[in-house]
């Protein structure tokens, strides 16, 4: 297997977050080919993100070494026109005055356009750095709470397998017999009362979702939930 270069320390915190969310751990060696090859799908997309804005202010850069150059060049040859009208006599190849200050004209248009884009290159580094900032807290906020709901069902799953467990012992079998001596005795009767006995198993049944078909067969539990309906709702009987 070829050796895995790991992932830079620029970029832990993704890395755990990653890890995380995938349930994966080994790293770097233990994970599968096809697990290796997903996360490093998954950081180039990271460093995609991370490359556009910087190609952005690349470009905005470009922009103002133009403005700049065209600045200069602008101011240069302001300066040689101004130190010729000094010295010599204007002629058919001076510029006059209302096209020296077109030149200063434009001169100052060039510099607010450059200052407004050294402002806006300004503000996106901090934007995008804010934007970063957010984006970690909520991977926090969410790693804790996908944890805090793990936790939380694990309790919960040994707490339903914990009265289960209790249950099967306390009553191993339960079966019609059983049950319509309770029925009997929770409603008042004679056991051997069927129609009063029968009548309040039937309504049970059908509460519950039960067959209530005559000779159907209940099992153990279904038949204790039909004693605890009962007892849980005397006052329709």
């Amino acid at each position: 297997m070829r050796e895995r270069k790991p992932i830079p320390e620029t970029h832990t915190q993704w890395l755990n977050d990653y890890l995380a969310r995938k349930g994966l751990s080994g790293y770097p060696d233990e994970l599968t080919a096809n697990q290796w090859r997903l996360l490093q799908g998954a950081y180039r997309q990271v460093l995609l993100k991370e490359r556009k804005p910087l190609n952005n202010a690349l470009i905005n850069d470009s922009k103002e070494a133009k403005l700049l150059s065209e600045n200069k060049r602008l101011k240069d040859k302001l300066s040689r026109l101004e130190q010729t009208s000094l010295i010599t006599p204007p002629d058919k190849d001076s510029l006059t005055h209302s096209e020296i200050l077109k030149l200063k004209s434009q001169l100052s248009k060039a510099l607010k356009e450059n200052n407004q884009l050294n402002e806006d290159a300004i503000f996106s580094a901090k934007e995008r750095d804010n934007l970063i900032d957010d984006n970690d807290k909520l991977r926090r906020l969410l790693n804790q709470s996908k944890k805090e709901l793990k936790s939380i069902k694990s309790a919960n799953d040994r707490g339903v397998k914990a009265v289960a467990g209790g249950k099967k012992k306390e009553v191993s079998v339960y079966d019609n017999a059983a049950l319509n001596a309770d029925i009997a005795q929770f409603i008042g009767c004679s056991i051997k009362s069927n129609t009063k006995v029968s009548g309040a198993k039937t309504t049970a049944k059908s509460k519950l979702g039960y067959s209530t078909r005559a000779g159907a067969k209940m099992t153990s539990e279904q038949n204790r939930a039909i004693i605890e309906w009962l007892k849980v709702n005397d006052e329709t009987l």
